[in-house]
């Protein structure tokens, strides 16, 4: 592999790793919520929480293809760098808002150690910073689409 291509490879694990979190959590919340009533319905049959669901189950789906697609362009020894930066920093950060949003589903509990998300929290904000922070990969992605950027620290 050319060094763009193991660069490549590096965030598509990240990637990868970031959206196996996603979804381990994503399982719980939904166990979670299509048990747990409130005004004797199950939670998960409210109209908000049906459709926080459903943009989560559509965030891992789109996340999954993004993550398929690129495994097969390394295959194939494809390298976009643009496409590699942009789903290093696309990935990472819609994990962790799904993350937070399911602690949220789970109410005052989510946050609440005996409950066993907080792990789940802890590493979504680690992806964020692996392989460099987005911020980086923005800026990267700019560059590659002949955008001038001042960085002002």
């Amino acid at each position: 592999l050319t060094s763009d291509l193991k660069s490549a490879a590096s965030y598509l694990e990240m990637c990868a790793l970031a959206l196996g979190n996603a979804e381990g959590i994503y399982e719980k919340t939904l166990e979670y919520v299509t048990n747990r009533t409130r005004y004797e319905k199950p939670m998960a049959s409210f109209q908000r929480v049906a459709h926080r669901l459903v943009d989560m189950k559509t965030t891992i789906d789109v996340a999954k293809a993004w993550i398929m697609d690129a495994a097969r362009r390394v295959d194939e020894g494809i390298g976009e760098p643009i496409r590699f930066y942009q789903g290093k920093m696309w990935i990472p950060e819609t994990c962790f808002n799904l993350v937070n949003q399911c602690i949220v589903l789970h109410g005052g509990l989510g946050i609440d150690k005996e409950m066993g998300l907080g792990h789940y929290q802890a590493f979504a904000q680690r992806t964020l910073f692996m392989e460099r922070p987005s911020d980086i990969h923005r800026d990267m992605v700019a560059s590659l689409m002949g955008l001038s950027v001042d960085f002002v620290w």
